[in-house]
C-alpha cells in the first residue's frame, strides 16, 4: 500500500513539474513516465490517462481536509470553502488543469464529488424532516444544487481564482442557510 502512494505521488510529483514547462496538452503518459524514472505500464497499472492522475491528485489534495468534518450539517457549506482553499493554494497547478474541459476534467471530478454530497445531505435533511421524498426528486434537487455550487467554483477558476474565494464560500453558505424547495405544491424550507 506505502509503495502505491509513493509511486502515484512520484508520478503526481512529475506532471507538477511538467506543466511549469508546458500545457496539460502537450505532455503525454510517456513525458511523466521519464521525468520520474518509471515503466508506462507502471503508470498504467495506477491510472488510466493523465486526467485520472489530476483526479487523485485532487482528491489527495481535498481528503486531507474532508475527512476532519464532524458536523454533517456544515459538510457542504465547509467542503465548498476547503476546496476553494485547496484550488487556492495549488492555483498554478490548477488553473493549468482547468484548460482541459473534456470528459474526465476537474469541472467532470467537482460534479461528482458535490452530486455525491448532495444526494447524501439532502437523503438525511428530508428523512430527519418526516418527508418521505422519491429517489428522483433528490436526484432532481442534487442535480440542480450541484450544479450551482460547481458553477461558484466555476466562476471563481474563470476569474483567476483569487484570494476572494472566502467571499463565494460566505454567498455560498448564506444561501445554504436558507435552503428551501417547492415539494408537491407547497414552499418547504430546510435548515
Amino acid at each position: 500500500m506505502a509503495n502505491t502512494k509513493l509511486t502515484k505521488e512520484a508520478l503526481a510529483k512529475a506532471l507538477k513539474e511538467l506543466l511549469h514547462e508546458r500545457p496539460l496538452d502537450k505532455i503525454s503518459v510517456k513525458d511523466i513516465t521519464e521525468r520520474c524514472g518509471m515503466s508506462r505500464n507502471n503508470f498504467y497499472y495506477h491510472f488510466q490517462d493523465k486526467y485520472e492522475l489530476i483526479s487523485w491528485i485532487f482528491y489527495d489534495d481535498i481528503s486531507k481536509k474532508v475527512e476532519t468534518y464532524a458536523d454533517s450539517s456544515k459538510f457542504l457549506e465547509d467542503s465548498f470553502t476547503s476546496v476553494c482553499e485547496c484550488l487556492y493554494n495549488e492555483r498554478e497547478f490548477y488553473l493549468k488543469c482547468f484548460k482541459y474541459v473534456e470528459q474526465n476534467s476537474l469541472f467532470d471530478v467537482l460534479t461528482e464529488l458535490y452530486m455525491e454530497l448532495w444526494t447524501k445531505t439532502l437523503r438525511e435533511r428530508y428523512a430527519n424532516s418526516g418527508l418521505d421524498l422519491s429517489g428522483e426528486e433528490i436526484q432532481l434537487m442534487a442535480k440542480m444544487n450541484t450544479r450551482a455550487m460547481v458553477g461558484m467554483i466555476t466562476d471563481w477558476v474563470k476569474k483567476g481564482m483569487k484570494d476572494d474565494y472566502m467571499n463565494y464560500s460566505e454567498q455560498n453558505a448564506a444561501s445554504l442557510d436558507r435552503e428551501c424547495f417547492v415539494v408537491g405544491g407547497k414552499y418547504l424550507m430546510l435548515s
